[in-house]
């Protein structure tokens, strides 16, 4: 009994992590800028900094107003003066560049903007940076990363992206618990001036997140249909289709998924429209979630990012492979928890 006691008064109820003088940019993470050429009376703006002859473009870099100048070359309104000057030039001939904002301070002083250019000429920004920082957990030293208002230089904890080791996801007016090693723990505070923030500990029995990976037992639930009917996960080999109808890759893959329809693949729509009549129309031979029924699992349990979303499961529940390769389930062994093999 003494034991017992000792071990529950050690038992740690908090973490404190502090954070990196500087924001940083995750990686991979990109939205299309948009550009258009030029008018004459844009270009008065450049001066002497590009040539008559040259091919120039007006756009927005992080709401900064920004000119594209053919090949590789790209100017940012950084200061929001109104002017272009040579300080504000980047190169992107190596098909990346990072813009620096300035910040009023006095925590980050910066706030970094990754810009890169395709191929096809296309710029794109990434759309959010983070305060970045690590926590120790029984031993393990962990990355956390907090996504960073630039509009007010804040950071919340209970609103915006958020994660650990580089999972992250979308929080809204919430505090979810994270599975950190062998302990669970929650966010309770940030705060800036400190460079510090503190997570508070939390039980198993609290975390309800649904761990998408292979060989993880993927929870069984029940859904209601277009119809209006109550259904659950079958006991047989299962490709659940998180999608949406505004989503374009989804509907380019949906010949695929009525070819594996067709081989008796079982499939469960997962759609995130608001508007299920558009889900209707389009007749899908399997069964769709109405989404007010899978809202929470998709939100909150699965933390479903990006549409589209495959998982494959096997008669067990079992992940069996997901994305792209769940697309090549008619070569999986429902038996296995392993991805098909290539």
């Amino acid at each position: 009994m003494l034991i017992a006691v000792a071990t529950s008064v050690l038992a740690q109820t908090e973490y404190r992590g502090t954070f990196e003088p500087d924001l940083f940019v995750p990686g991979g993470l990109y939205q299309k800028a948009k550009f258009t050429p030029a008018t004459p009376e844009q270009r008065t703006l450049l001066g002497n900094l590009a040539n008559p002859s040259d091919k120039v473009f007006a756009g927005r870099i992080r709401e900064a107003l920004a000119y594209f100048v053919e090949p590789a070359t790209l100017y940012v309104d950084l200061n929001a003066d109104g002017h272009i000057t040579t300080q504000e030039k980047f190169d992107l001939s190596s098909g990346r560049a990072e813009v620096r904002f300035p910040l009023p301070g006095p925590i980050y002083k910066t706030y970094p903007v990754n810009v890169s250019l395709g191929a096809d000429g296309t710029l794109a920004e990434s759309p959010r940076a983070f305060v970045q920082g690590a926590v120790s957990i029984d031993g393990r030293t962990l990355t956390a990363g907090f996504a960073f208002n630039w509009k007010n230089n804040t950071v919340s904890p209970n609103n915006g992206w958020q994660g650990f080791d580089g999972d992250y996801s979308f929080v809204k007016d919430e505090r979810p618990v994270y599975h950190l090693g062998d302990a669970y723990a929650r966010v309770r505070s940030v705060v800036l001036d400190r460079r510090e923030f503190v997570l508070e500990a939390a039980s198993a029995a609290d975390y309800n997140r649904i761990d998408l990976k292979i060989g993880a037992i993927f929870p069984d639930f029940s859904f209601v249909d277009l119809d209006g009917k109550t259904q659950r996960l079958p006991d047989r080999r299962t490709l659940l289709d998180f999608w949406a109808t505004w989503c374009a890759p989804c509907i380019a893959d949906l010949p695929r998924l009525r070819e594996l329809h067709a081989q008796g693949i079982e499939i469960i729509g997962m759609n995130v429209d608001r508007d299920q009549d558009k889900v209707r129309a389009m007749n899908l031979p399997w069964p769709e979630a109405e989404f007010s029924s899978i809202r929470d699992l998709v939100e909150h349990r699965a933390r479903i990012q990006s549409y589209p979303t495959y998982v494959l499961l096997d008669r067990d529940r079992r992940i069996v492979a997901m994305g792209p390769t769940a697309l090549e389930c008619d070569r999986c062994d429902p038996s296995s928890s392993s991805p098909p093999e290539h």
